[in-house]
């Protein structure tokens, strides 16, 4: 398969403190593409090529020189500081796929070009996380105020233990159910299918708890509605519920199984579930001989 030719092998000298980074170099791709540049996918060119194919874009900018100091500036104004992401832990799932949520609203921008970040595999959402703050067109103070928000809203934000117990890392069936039951009531976040249980389960966890901003009090309703359908779920699949069973009655044997079960304080069909059961379970008991021996005097 051919990729694009390289004519060079680096960027502009003004540019190289780019280059030997991973996160400012892929900046400044997708900034150019942002820009309407002709370059292709990222990832259809390898990675130590990328640096020529972008100053070959750049050469052939009408004038490559104001170009350069553009992209400097834009640089320079784009990207905040590491400090302000190393509570992004690229081990903590929950927190990545709850901020992936959080960013949904950035990554919209001009010449038709978007982030895909609802297609990110997870061991690439830390750094979809950071491209997409990247290229959002906004100053570096004002991410530094989103980032800082944002960290202070995971920690009071996260839906405490005690109302997700109930939901089983072990539990695939449940899991999926579960998964399945947050898009149906469009509560879940919108992500790739998840890879594994420990996927699913951190997904449906960040999901329940990006539906706190604003409604704490609707969540908690919601998760307890959720497990309440579960619990009826779990409990018609045991085949242990009760299905309607219809047989006719004269209208004498109806009143009368009425009165019976208004003596007892039930329902007729649970009146005749307890009959039926009892009848049942003396004829199904070992007939044992209660005749006893005759005696004999002396």
């Amino acid at each position: 398969m051919s990729h694009w030719p390289p004519q060079v092998n680096a960027l502009p000298d003004e540019l190289k403190r780019i280059q030997n980074k991973e996160r400012d170099l892929r900046w400044l791709w997708h900034h150019l593409l942002q820009q309407g540049a002709p370059l292709p996918p990222e990832e259809t060119v390898p990675a130590s090529e990328r640096p020529g194919v972008i100053s070959n874009v750049i050469n052939t900018h009408t004038n490559p020189p104001a170009e350069i100091e553009r992209i400097k500036a834009a640089h320079a104004d784009s990207l905040v500081d590491e400090d302000h992401l190393k509570w992004l832990d690229k081990d903590d799932d929950r927190l990545l796929i709850w901020m992936l949520g959080r960013i949904q609203h950035l990554h919209f921008y001009g010449h038709g070009y978007t982030i895909a970040v609802p297609s990110t595999a997870p061991e690439a959402r830390r750094d979809a996380i950071i491209l997409t703050l990247d290229l959002w067109n906004t100053t570096a103070d004002e991410k530094k105020r989103f980032l800082a928000d944002e960290r202070a809203n995971w920690g009071a934000l996260r839906t405490p233990e005690t109302d997700t117990q109930w939901i089983k890392l072990k539990d695939g069936t449940q899991l999926r159910w579960a998964w399945e039951y947050l898009h149906k009531m469009f509560k879940a976040l919108p992500l790739p299918p998840p890879v594994n249980n420990r996927d699913l389960h951190t997904s449906v966890l960040a999901s329940l708890d990006h539906m706190a901003y604003n409604h704490p009090a609707e969540r908690k309703l919601f998760i307890e509605k959720m497990k309440k359908t579960w619990s009826q779920k779990k409990y018609r699949d045991s085949g242990k519920a009760k299905k309607p069973y219809y047989m006719q009655l004269t209208k004498d044997t109806r009143t009368k199984l009425e009165e019976l079960a208004k003596s007892r304080d039930m329902t007729a069909p649970d009146l005749v579930e307890i009959l039926v059961q009892g009848e049942y379970d003396r004829i199904s008991a070992p007939q044992e001989d209660s005749a006893e021996e005759p005696t004999t005097g002396a």
